[in-house]
């Protein structure tokens, strides 16, 4: 990394891009699920043409699939076209129960064949798992409060020139952006 926080490539890409799960990343709410999804309740399916993979995993009768554009940008992520960009997630899913519904998705729904999303946001750590999901203790209900600041200190980058969005359910997206700060989503550069 570069003295001013960007990657020695350069970019107009945040240093770490922070993904919220229910009804960000992907399309539930994992307190309204009914089961922890498991190798038999995957669905497979086209992986916008980059081949067969898990698409969705079943949670009872519900189907949890990662949002489309999620779904791009994590592609993008693992083509490595975001140089210098880790990422991590931060949810304050409400039950132990939630928590465990969402890290098994995770961990089962694909990006590219193969490759989970658990499987990147350990990439981008070294195998270490710096995010931050639930509401136990010391987590809460507030991200500000508990989630971004373990994050910070996990990761190692700041978030003083954060930017984020609320989507409709309420829930905020964030990205470390330090050259871009200000900006709304869609002026940020595309990749």
């Amino acid at each position: 990394m570069g003295e001013d926080g960007w990657a020695d490539e350069g970019g107009p890409y945040p240093e770490l891009c922070v993904f919220d799960l229910d009804a960000c990343l992907w399309d539930k709410e994992m307190f309204e699920m009914q089961a922890i999804p498991g190798e038999s309740d995957k669905v497979v399916g086209d992986l916008n043409g980059r081949g067969e993979g898990v698409i969705g995993v079943m949670s009872g009768f519900d189907r949890i699939s990662l949002h489309a554009g999620s779904l791009v940008a994590l592609q993008g992520h693992a083509d490595g076209r975001y140089p210098g960009m880790k990422i991590a997630v931060a949810s304050s899913a409400d039950t132990p129960f939630a928590e465990k519904v969402g890290r098994a998705s995770l961990a089962l729904l694909e990006v590219l064949p193969g490759l989970t999303v658990w499987d990147m946001l350990l990439r981008d750590w070294d195998g270490r798992d710096v995010n931050q999901i639930g509401r136990q203790p010391p987590l809460s209900s507030n991200k500000s409060a508990t989630h971004f600041p373990r994050l910070k200190a996990a990761t190692g980058v700041g978030f003083d020139k954060c930017s984020s969005s609320t989507t409709a359910s309420g829930a905020t997206t964030a990205a470390w952006w330090p050259r871009t700060a200000g900006r709304r989503a869609d002026e940020a550069p595309s990749p």
